[in-house]
């Protein structure tokens, strides 16, 4: 009796903190003065819960190959890092914190994914033990998606409308008015609504749900995503959409199946250009026209910084350093060094590429990337 009460308080102690981290996962852009509260609190949730039950699962072998490999990926991604020969003189002048500063970044970016690592298992095992403690997670975890939903689209209306700057909304370099809700931009809000979308359809296979309310519920996630005028959560979502089509039991047959994977991309593909063609044609004639436009709008954030810039830069970062890159977290550093940004003009400011897995080719090589290919393929043998 007395193991079983303290394995229960165990379980509700583990279940609070994981709640509370659950909440804070989409307000990533919360802040006490400089400090990211979000990233304050997974630290401490990874040192006094993950952490343990992490170097546990290590100790018992209980872990799966995927975390082992992603670990021994982050060993090889930082020592390449460390001993790479790169120039840090053009480092843009401004006011950044220790975490930033070259080499220490790299340690930064890898604690990161440590962090990410130890917590996604601890959340996996959590919910593994029990179903109870998996509803409550998933109820939370989709509560605060649609909350964000409404919060963002009253961030929208008040900037589109009547012109009230807010934290849940911006307006771009281009004039276009896009919803962030708790994030800094609608890139990755329009991602985290995928993630939603998903763990809703996760919710609707296992209970019994009227139609009305996952009309609702859909709706809702569309709008958000529409309004965050995110190409890639659109991807991701219209895509994630014909898969589960493709593979329900009542369309998952052998002389549909190869038509319907055709349809279902090609239909995502469209609905992307369709709904952010203006934006996707604007950046091809920026990147075509960039050598003349640039002198231009020289002032521009959105010409001389991001994917536009990335565009050139990233390229010219693979063909310096193909095989072991520029060394992880380095990008914001080294696109000032005139061997990558070409004819562009220095920032100070702190830039990203915003180019995903081609921006990660730049800063680990093609080694880097094969080795993190390799040890995601891991995850499907476990």
């Amino acid at each position: 009796m007395a193991q079983q009460k303290i394995k229960r308080s165990e379980n509700g102690v583990n279940l609070i903190f994981t709640a509370i981290l659950v909440v804070l996962i989409p307000m990533t852009d919360f802040k006490w003065g400089n400090v990211k509260l979000a990233e304050i609190y997974a630290i401490f949730f990874a040192v006094l819960f993950a952490g343990p039950v992490f170097y546990r699962g290590l100790q018992e072998r209980k872990i799966a190959n995927f975390y082992r490999s992603i670990l021994a990926w982050i060993g090889f991604v930082l020592a390449t890092a460390l001993i790479s020969n790169q120039d840090f003189s053009y480092i843009p002048n401004i006011e950044y914190g220790f975490s930033q500063k070259p080499f220490v970044i790299s340690f930064s970016r890898s604690l990161q994914i440590i962090i990410a690592v130890t917590i996604s298992f601890f959340i996996f095992d959590f919910c593994q033990k029990s179903p109870t403690n998996l509803g409550i997670i998933l109820s939370i975890y989709n509560g605060i998606g649609l909350f964000s939903v409404v919060f963002g689209v009253c961030g929208y209306l008040a900037l589109s409308r009547w012109g009230i700057d807010n934290w849940a909304a911006y307006t771009t370099a281009g004039g276009v008015t896009r919803a962030s809700s708790f994030f800094g931009e609608g890139g990755p809000w329009g991602s985290y609504l995928c993630s939603v979308l998903l763990t809703h359809r996760l919710v609707f296979q296992t209970n019994k749900t009227r139609l009305v309310y996952r009309v609702i519920v859909y709706a809702i996630l569309g709008l958000g995503l529409f309004l965050s005028q995110s190409k890639a959560g659109l991807i991701v979502a219209s895509f994630c959409i014909g898969i589960g089509y493709v593979f329900s039991t009542s369309h998952a047959t052998d002389n549909t199946l190869p038509k319907t994977v055709f349809a279902a991309v090609a239909a995502s593909t469209a609905l992307v250009f369709v709904v952010f063609f203006s934006g996707i044609t604007n950046y091809f004639y920026e990147f075509i026209n960039l050598t003349d436009s640039w002198e231009v709008k020289s002032t521009s954030t959105a010409l001389i910084m991001g994917r536009i810039a990335g565009m050139v830069i990233v390229p010219q970062m693979i063909l310096s350093n193909p095989f072991f890159g520029i060394g992880i977290g380095n990008y914001p550093l080294l696109r000032n060094d005139p061997e990558y940004s070409s004819f562009l003009i220095q920032v100070d400011d702190w830039d990203l590429d915003g180019l995903g897995l081609v921006g990660l080719t730049a800063e680990t090589g093609l080694v880097g990337v094969c080795i993190f290919y390799i040890s995601c393929l891991e995850s499907y043998g476990t």
